[in-house]
């Protein structure tokens, strides 16, 4: 929430609410302003006349309707980022099986030649990097090792690891606490399309988003995602961009949502494979804004899904019962496939109301397939709206899960 005063330049504006105050934003000079604001009909000019120091940065704050205000901060009141407790110098690490001398983690990354293999100690950490080089990042277990990117400038504004190259695999870690000023800060962030990676038994938690990719293929498997989000009803735990040619493969991930982040998996990839895990949705979309399903193929194409549980949260204002949504936006994938096929699949259903399987309308012909084992909890069965064809029937497990 942002509180201010709407007359003629500079603005005194306060934020009271979100999570600008953690990085010390809490009360701010506004030097130029470039948004229409609509409260009260003033729109203000785009400049200060005020004589003030020069500005070093920009802050874009997203307020409840979806209009982005861009605020500039002066010199002289930008606040410096906390100082980690984690030590930014990883002694211990190795590459290609030898140790390697004390060093900041984008020095160690540099230093692994492609092909190479850097291993990172027990301990808990603070460094970000791209990665140009390095084909294989591994630590020594979730919990164990421990990136933290809290209070620091992750690598390219984008994430903590930036894959600039394909083939990189990022295995046993955790890793949390990305931000960045768009509020898109991700624990991995491959550079561009075709790039792709692969995350192994990897943690993610506590950054503005879990995964974000490109149109590339993307491997995760047995990784645990949980409270990620930027809490403003826009950010994911998994989000995965996508074109008809690209393939995400997903096995044994845990993914629940954060507060107000909005799907625990979003796959435009025009073939999506999942394999075993927990989805869960948002905890608490008491205020509206979260509006995405627990699993998101907003773009169609050939989905399967073979031993996993989706759970979709109890009831109560603004809850979201889309436990699965396909095709909702686009029809971009159907050169791909146009079909969602379950099997092994249980359904947890808190809501009691009956939760959605929905296909939109931009692929009014697609396939529902509801394989062997296909069970739901709750007291009423799953809603199938939309779909072309429904091939089989959800059974009542009689066991809340």
């Amino acid at each position: 929430m942002i509180k201010g005063s709407w007359g003629p330049l500079p603005h005194a504006v306060q934020i009271v609410s979100g999570n600008l105050p953690g990085l010390g934003l809490e009360f701010l000079w506004v030097e130029n302003v470039s948004y229409n604001f609509i409260q009260g009909g003033y729109t203000g000019p785009n400049s200060d006349n005020r004589g003030g120091p020069d500005v070093v940065g920009a802050l874009k704050v997203w307020d409840s309707a979806g209009i982005v205000l861009t605020f500039k901060i002066p010199a002289d009141q930008a606040p410096a980022p906390p100082t980690p407790t984690e030590s930014a110098t990883i002694t211990g690490a190795t590459i290609n099986g030898a140790v390697h001398a004390p060093a900041p983690l984008p020095n160690l990354v540099t230093a692994t030649h492609a092909g190479g293999a850097l291993a990172l100690p027990p301990g808990t950490w603070s460094g970000s990097s791209a990665v140009s080089t390095a084909r294989k990042i591994t630590g020594a277990g979730m919990g164990k090792t421990i990136l933290d990117a809290t209070g620091i400038e992750i690598a390219r504004g984008k994430a903590v690891f930036v894959p600039r190259v394909a083939g990189v695999t990022i295995s046993d870690m955790t890793i949390r606490g990305a931000a960045g000023s768009d509020e898109n800060g991700a624990a991995v962030r491959d550079e561009g399309e075709g790039i792709g990676f692969t995350l192994r038994n990897v943690e993610v938690t506590d950054c503005q988003d879990g995964i974000l990719t490109f149109a590339s293929d993307i491997t995760l498997g047995t990784c645990n995602f949980h409270d990620n989000g930027a809490k403003n009803g826009l950010s994911h735990e998994i989000y995965c961009n996508g074109s008809p040619t690209t393939t995400v493969s997903v096995s044994n991930v845990t993914s629940k949502c954060g507060t107000k982040s909005t799907h625990a998996l979003k796959s435009r990839a025009g073939r999506t494979v999942i394999s075993g895990g927990v989805f869960s949705g948002n905890p608490d979309a008491s205020d509206n804004s979260m509006g995405g399903s627990v699993l998101d193929f907003p773009d169609g194409g050939e989905v399967t899904i073979d031993g996993a549980t989706v759970v979709v949260t109890a009831s109560g204002p603004g809850t979201n019962i889309l436990a699965i949504g396909y095709g909702m936006e686009s029809a971009k994938n159907a050169t791909r496939g146009t079909t969602l096929a379950l099997s092994n699949f249980h359904l947890s259903d808190k809501s009691g109301t009956g939760a959605k399987l929905e296909c939109g309308k931009a692929i009014p012909n697609a396939g529902l397939t509801i394989g062997a084992n296909c069970t739901y909890d709750g007291p009423k069965p799953p809603q199938l709206q939309g779909w072309g064809s429904v091939r089989g029937s959800f059974a009542a497990s009689g066991v809340h899960r």
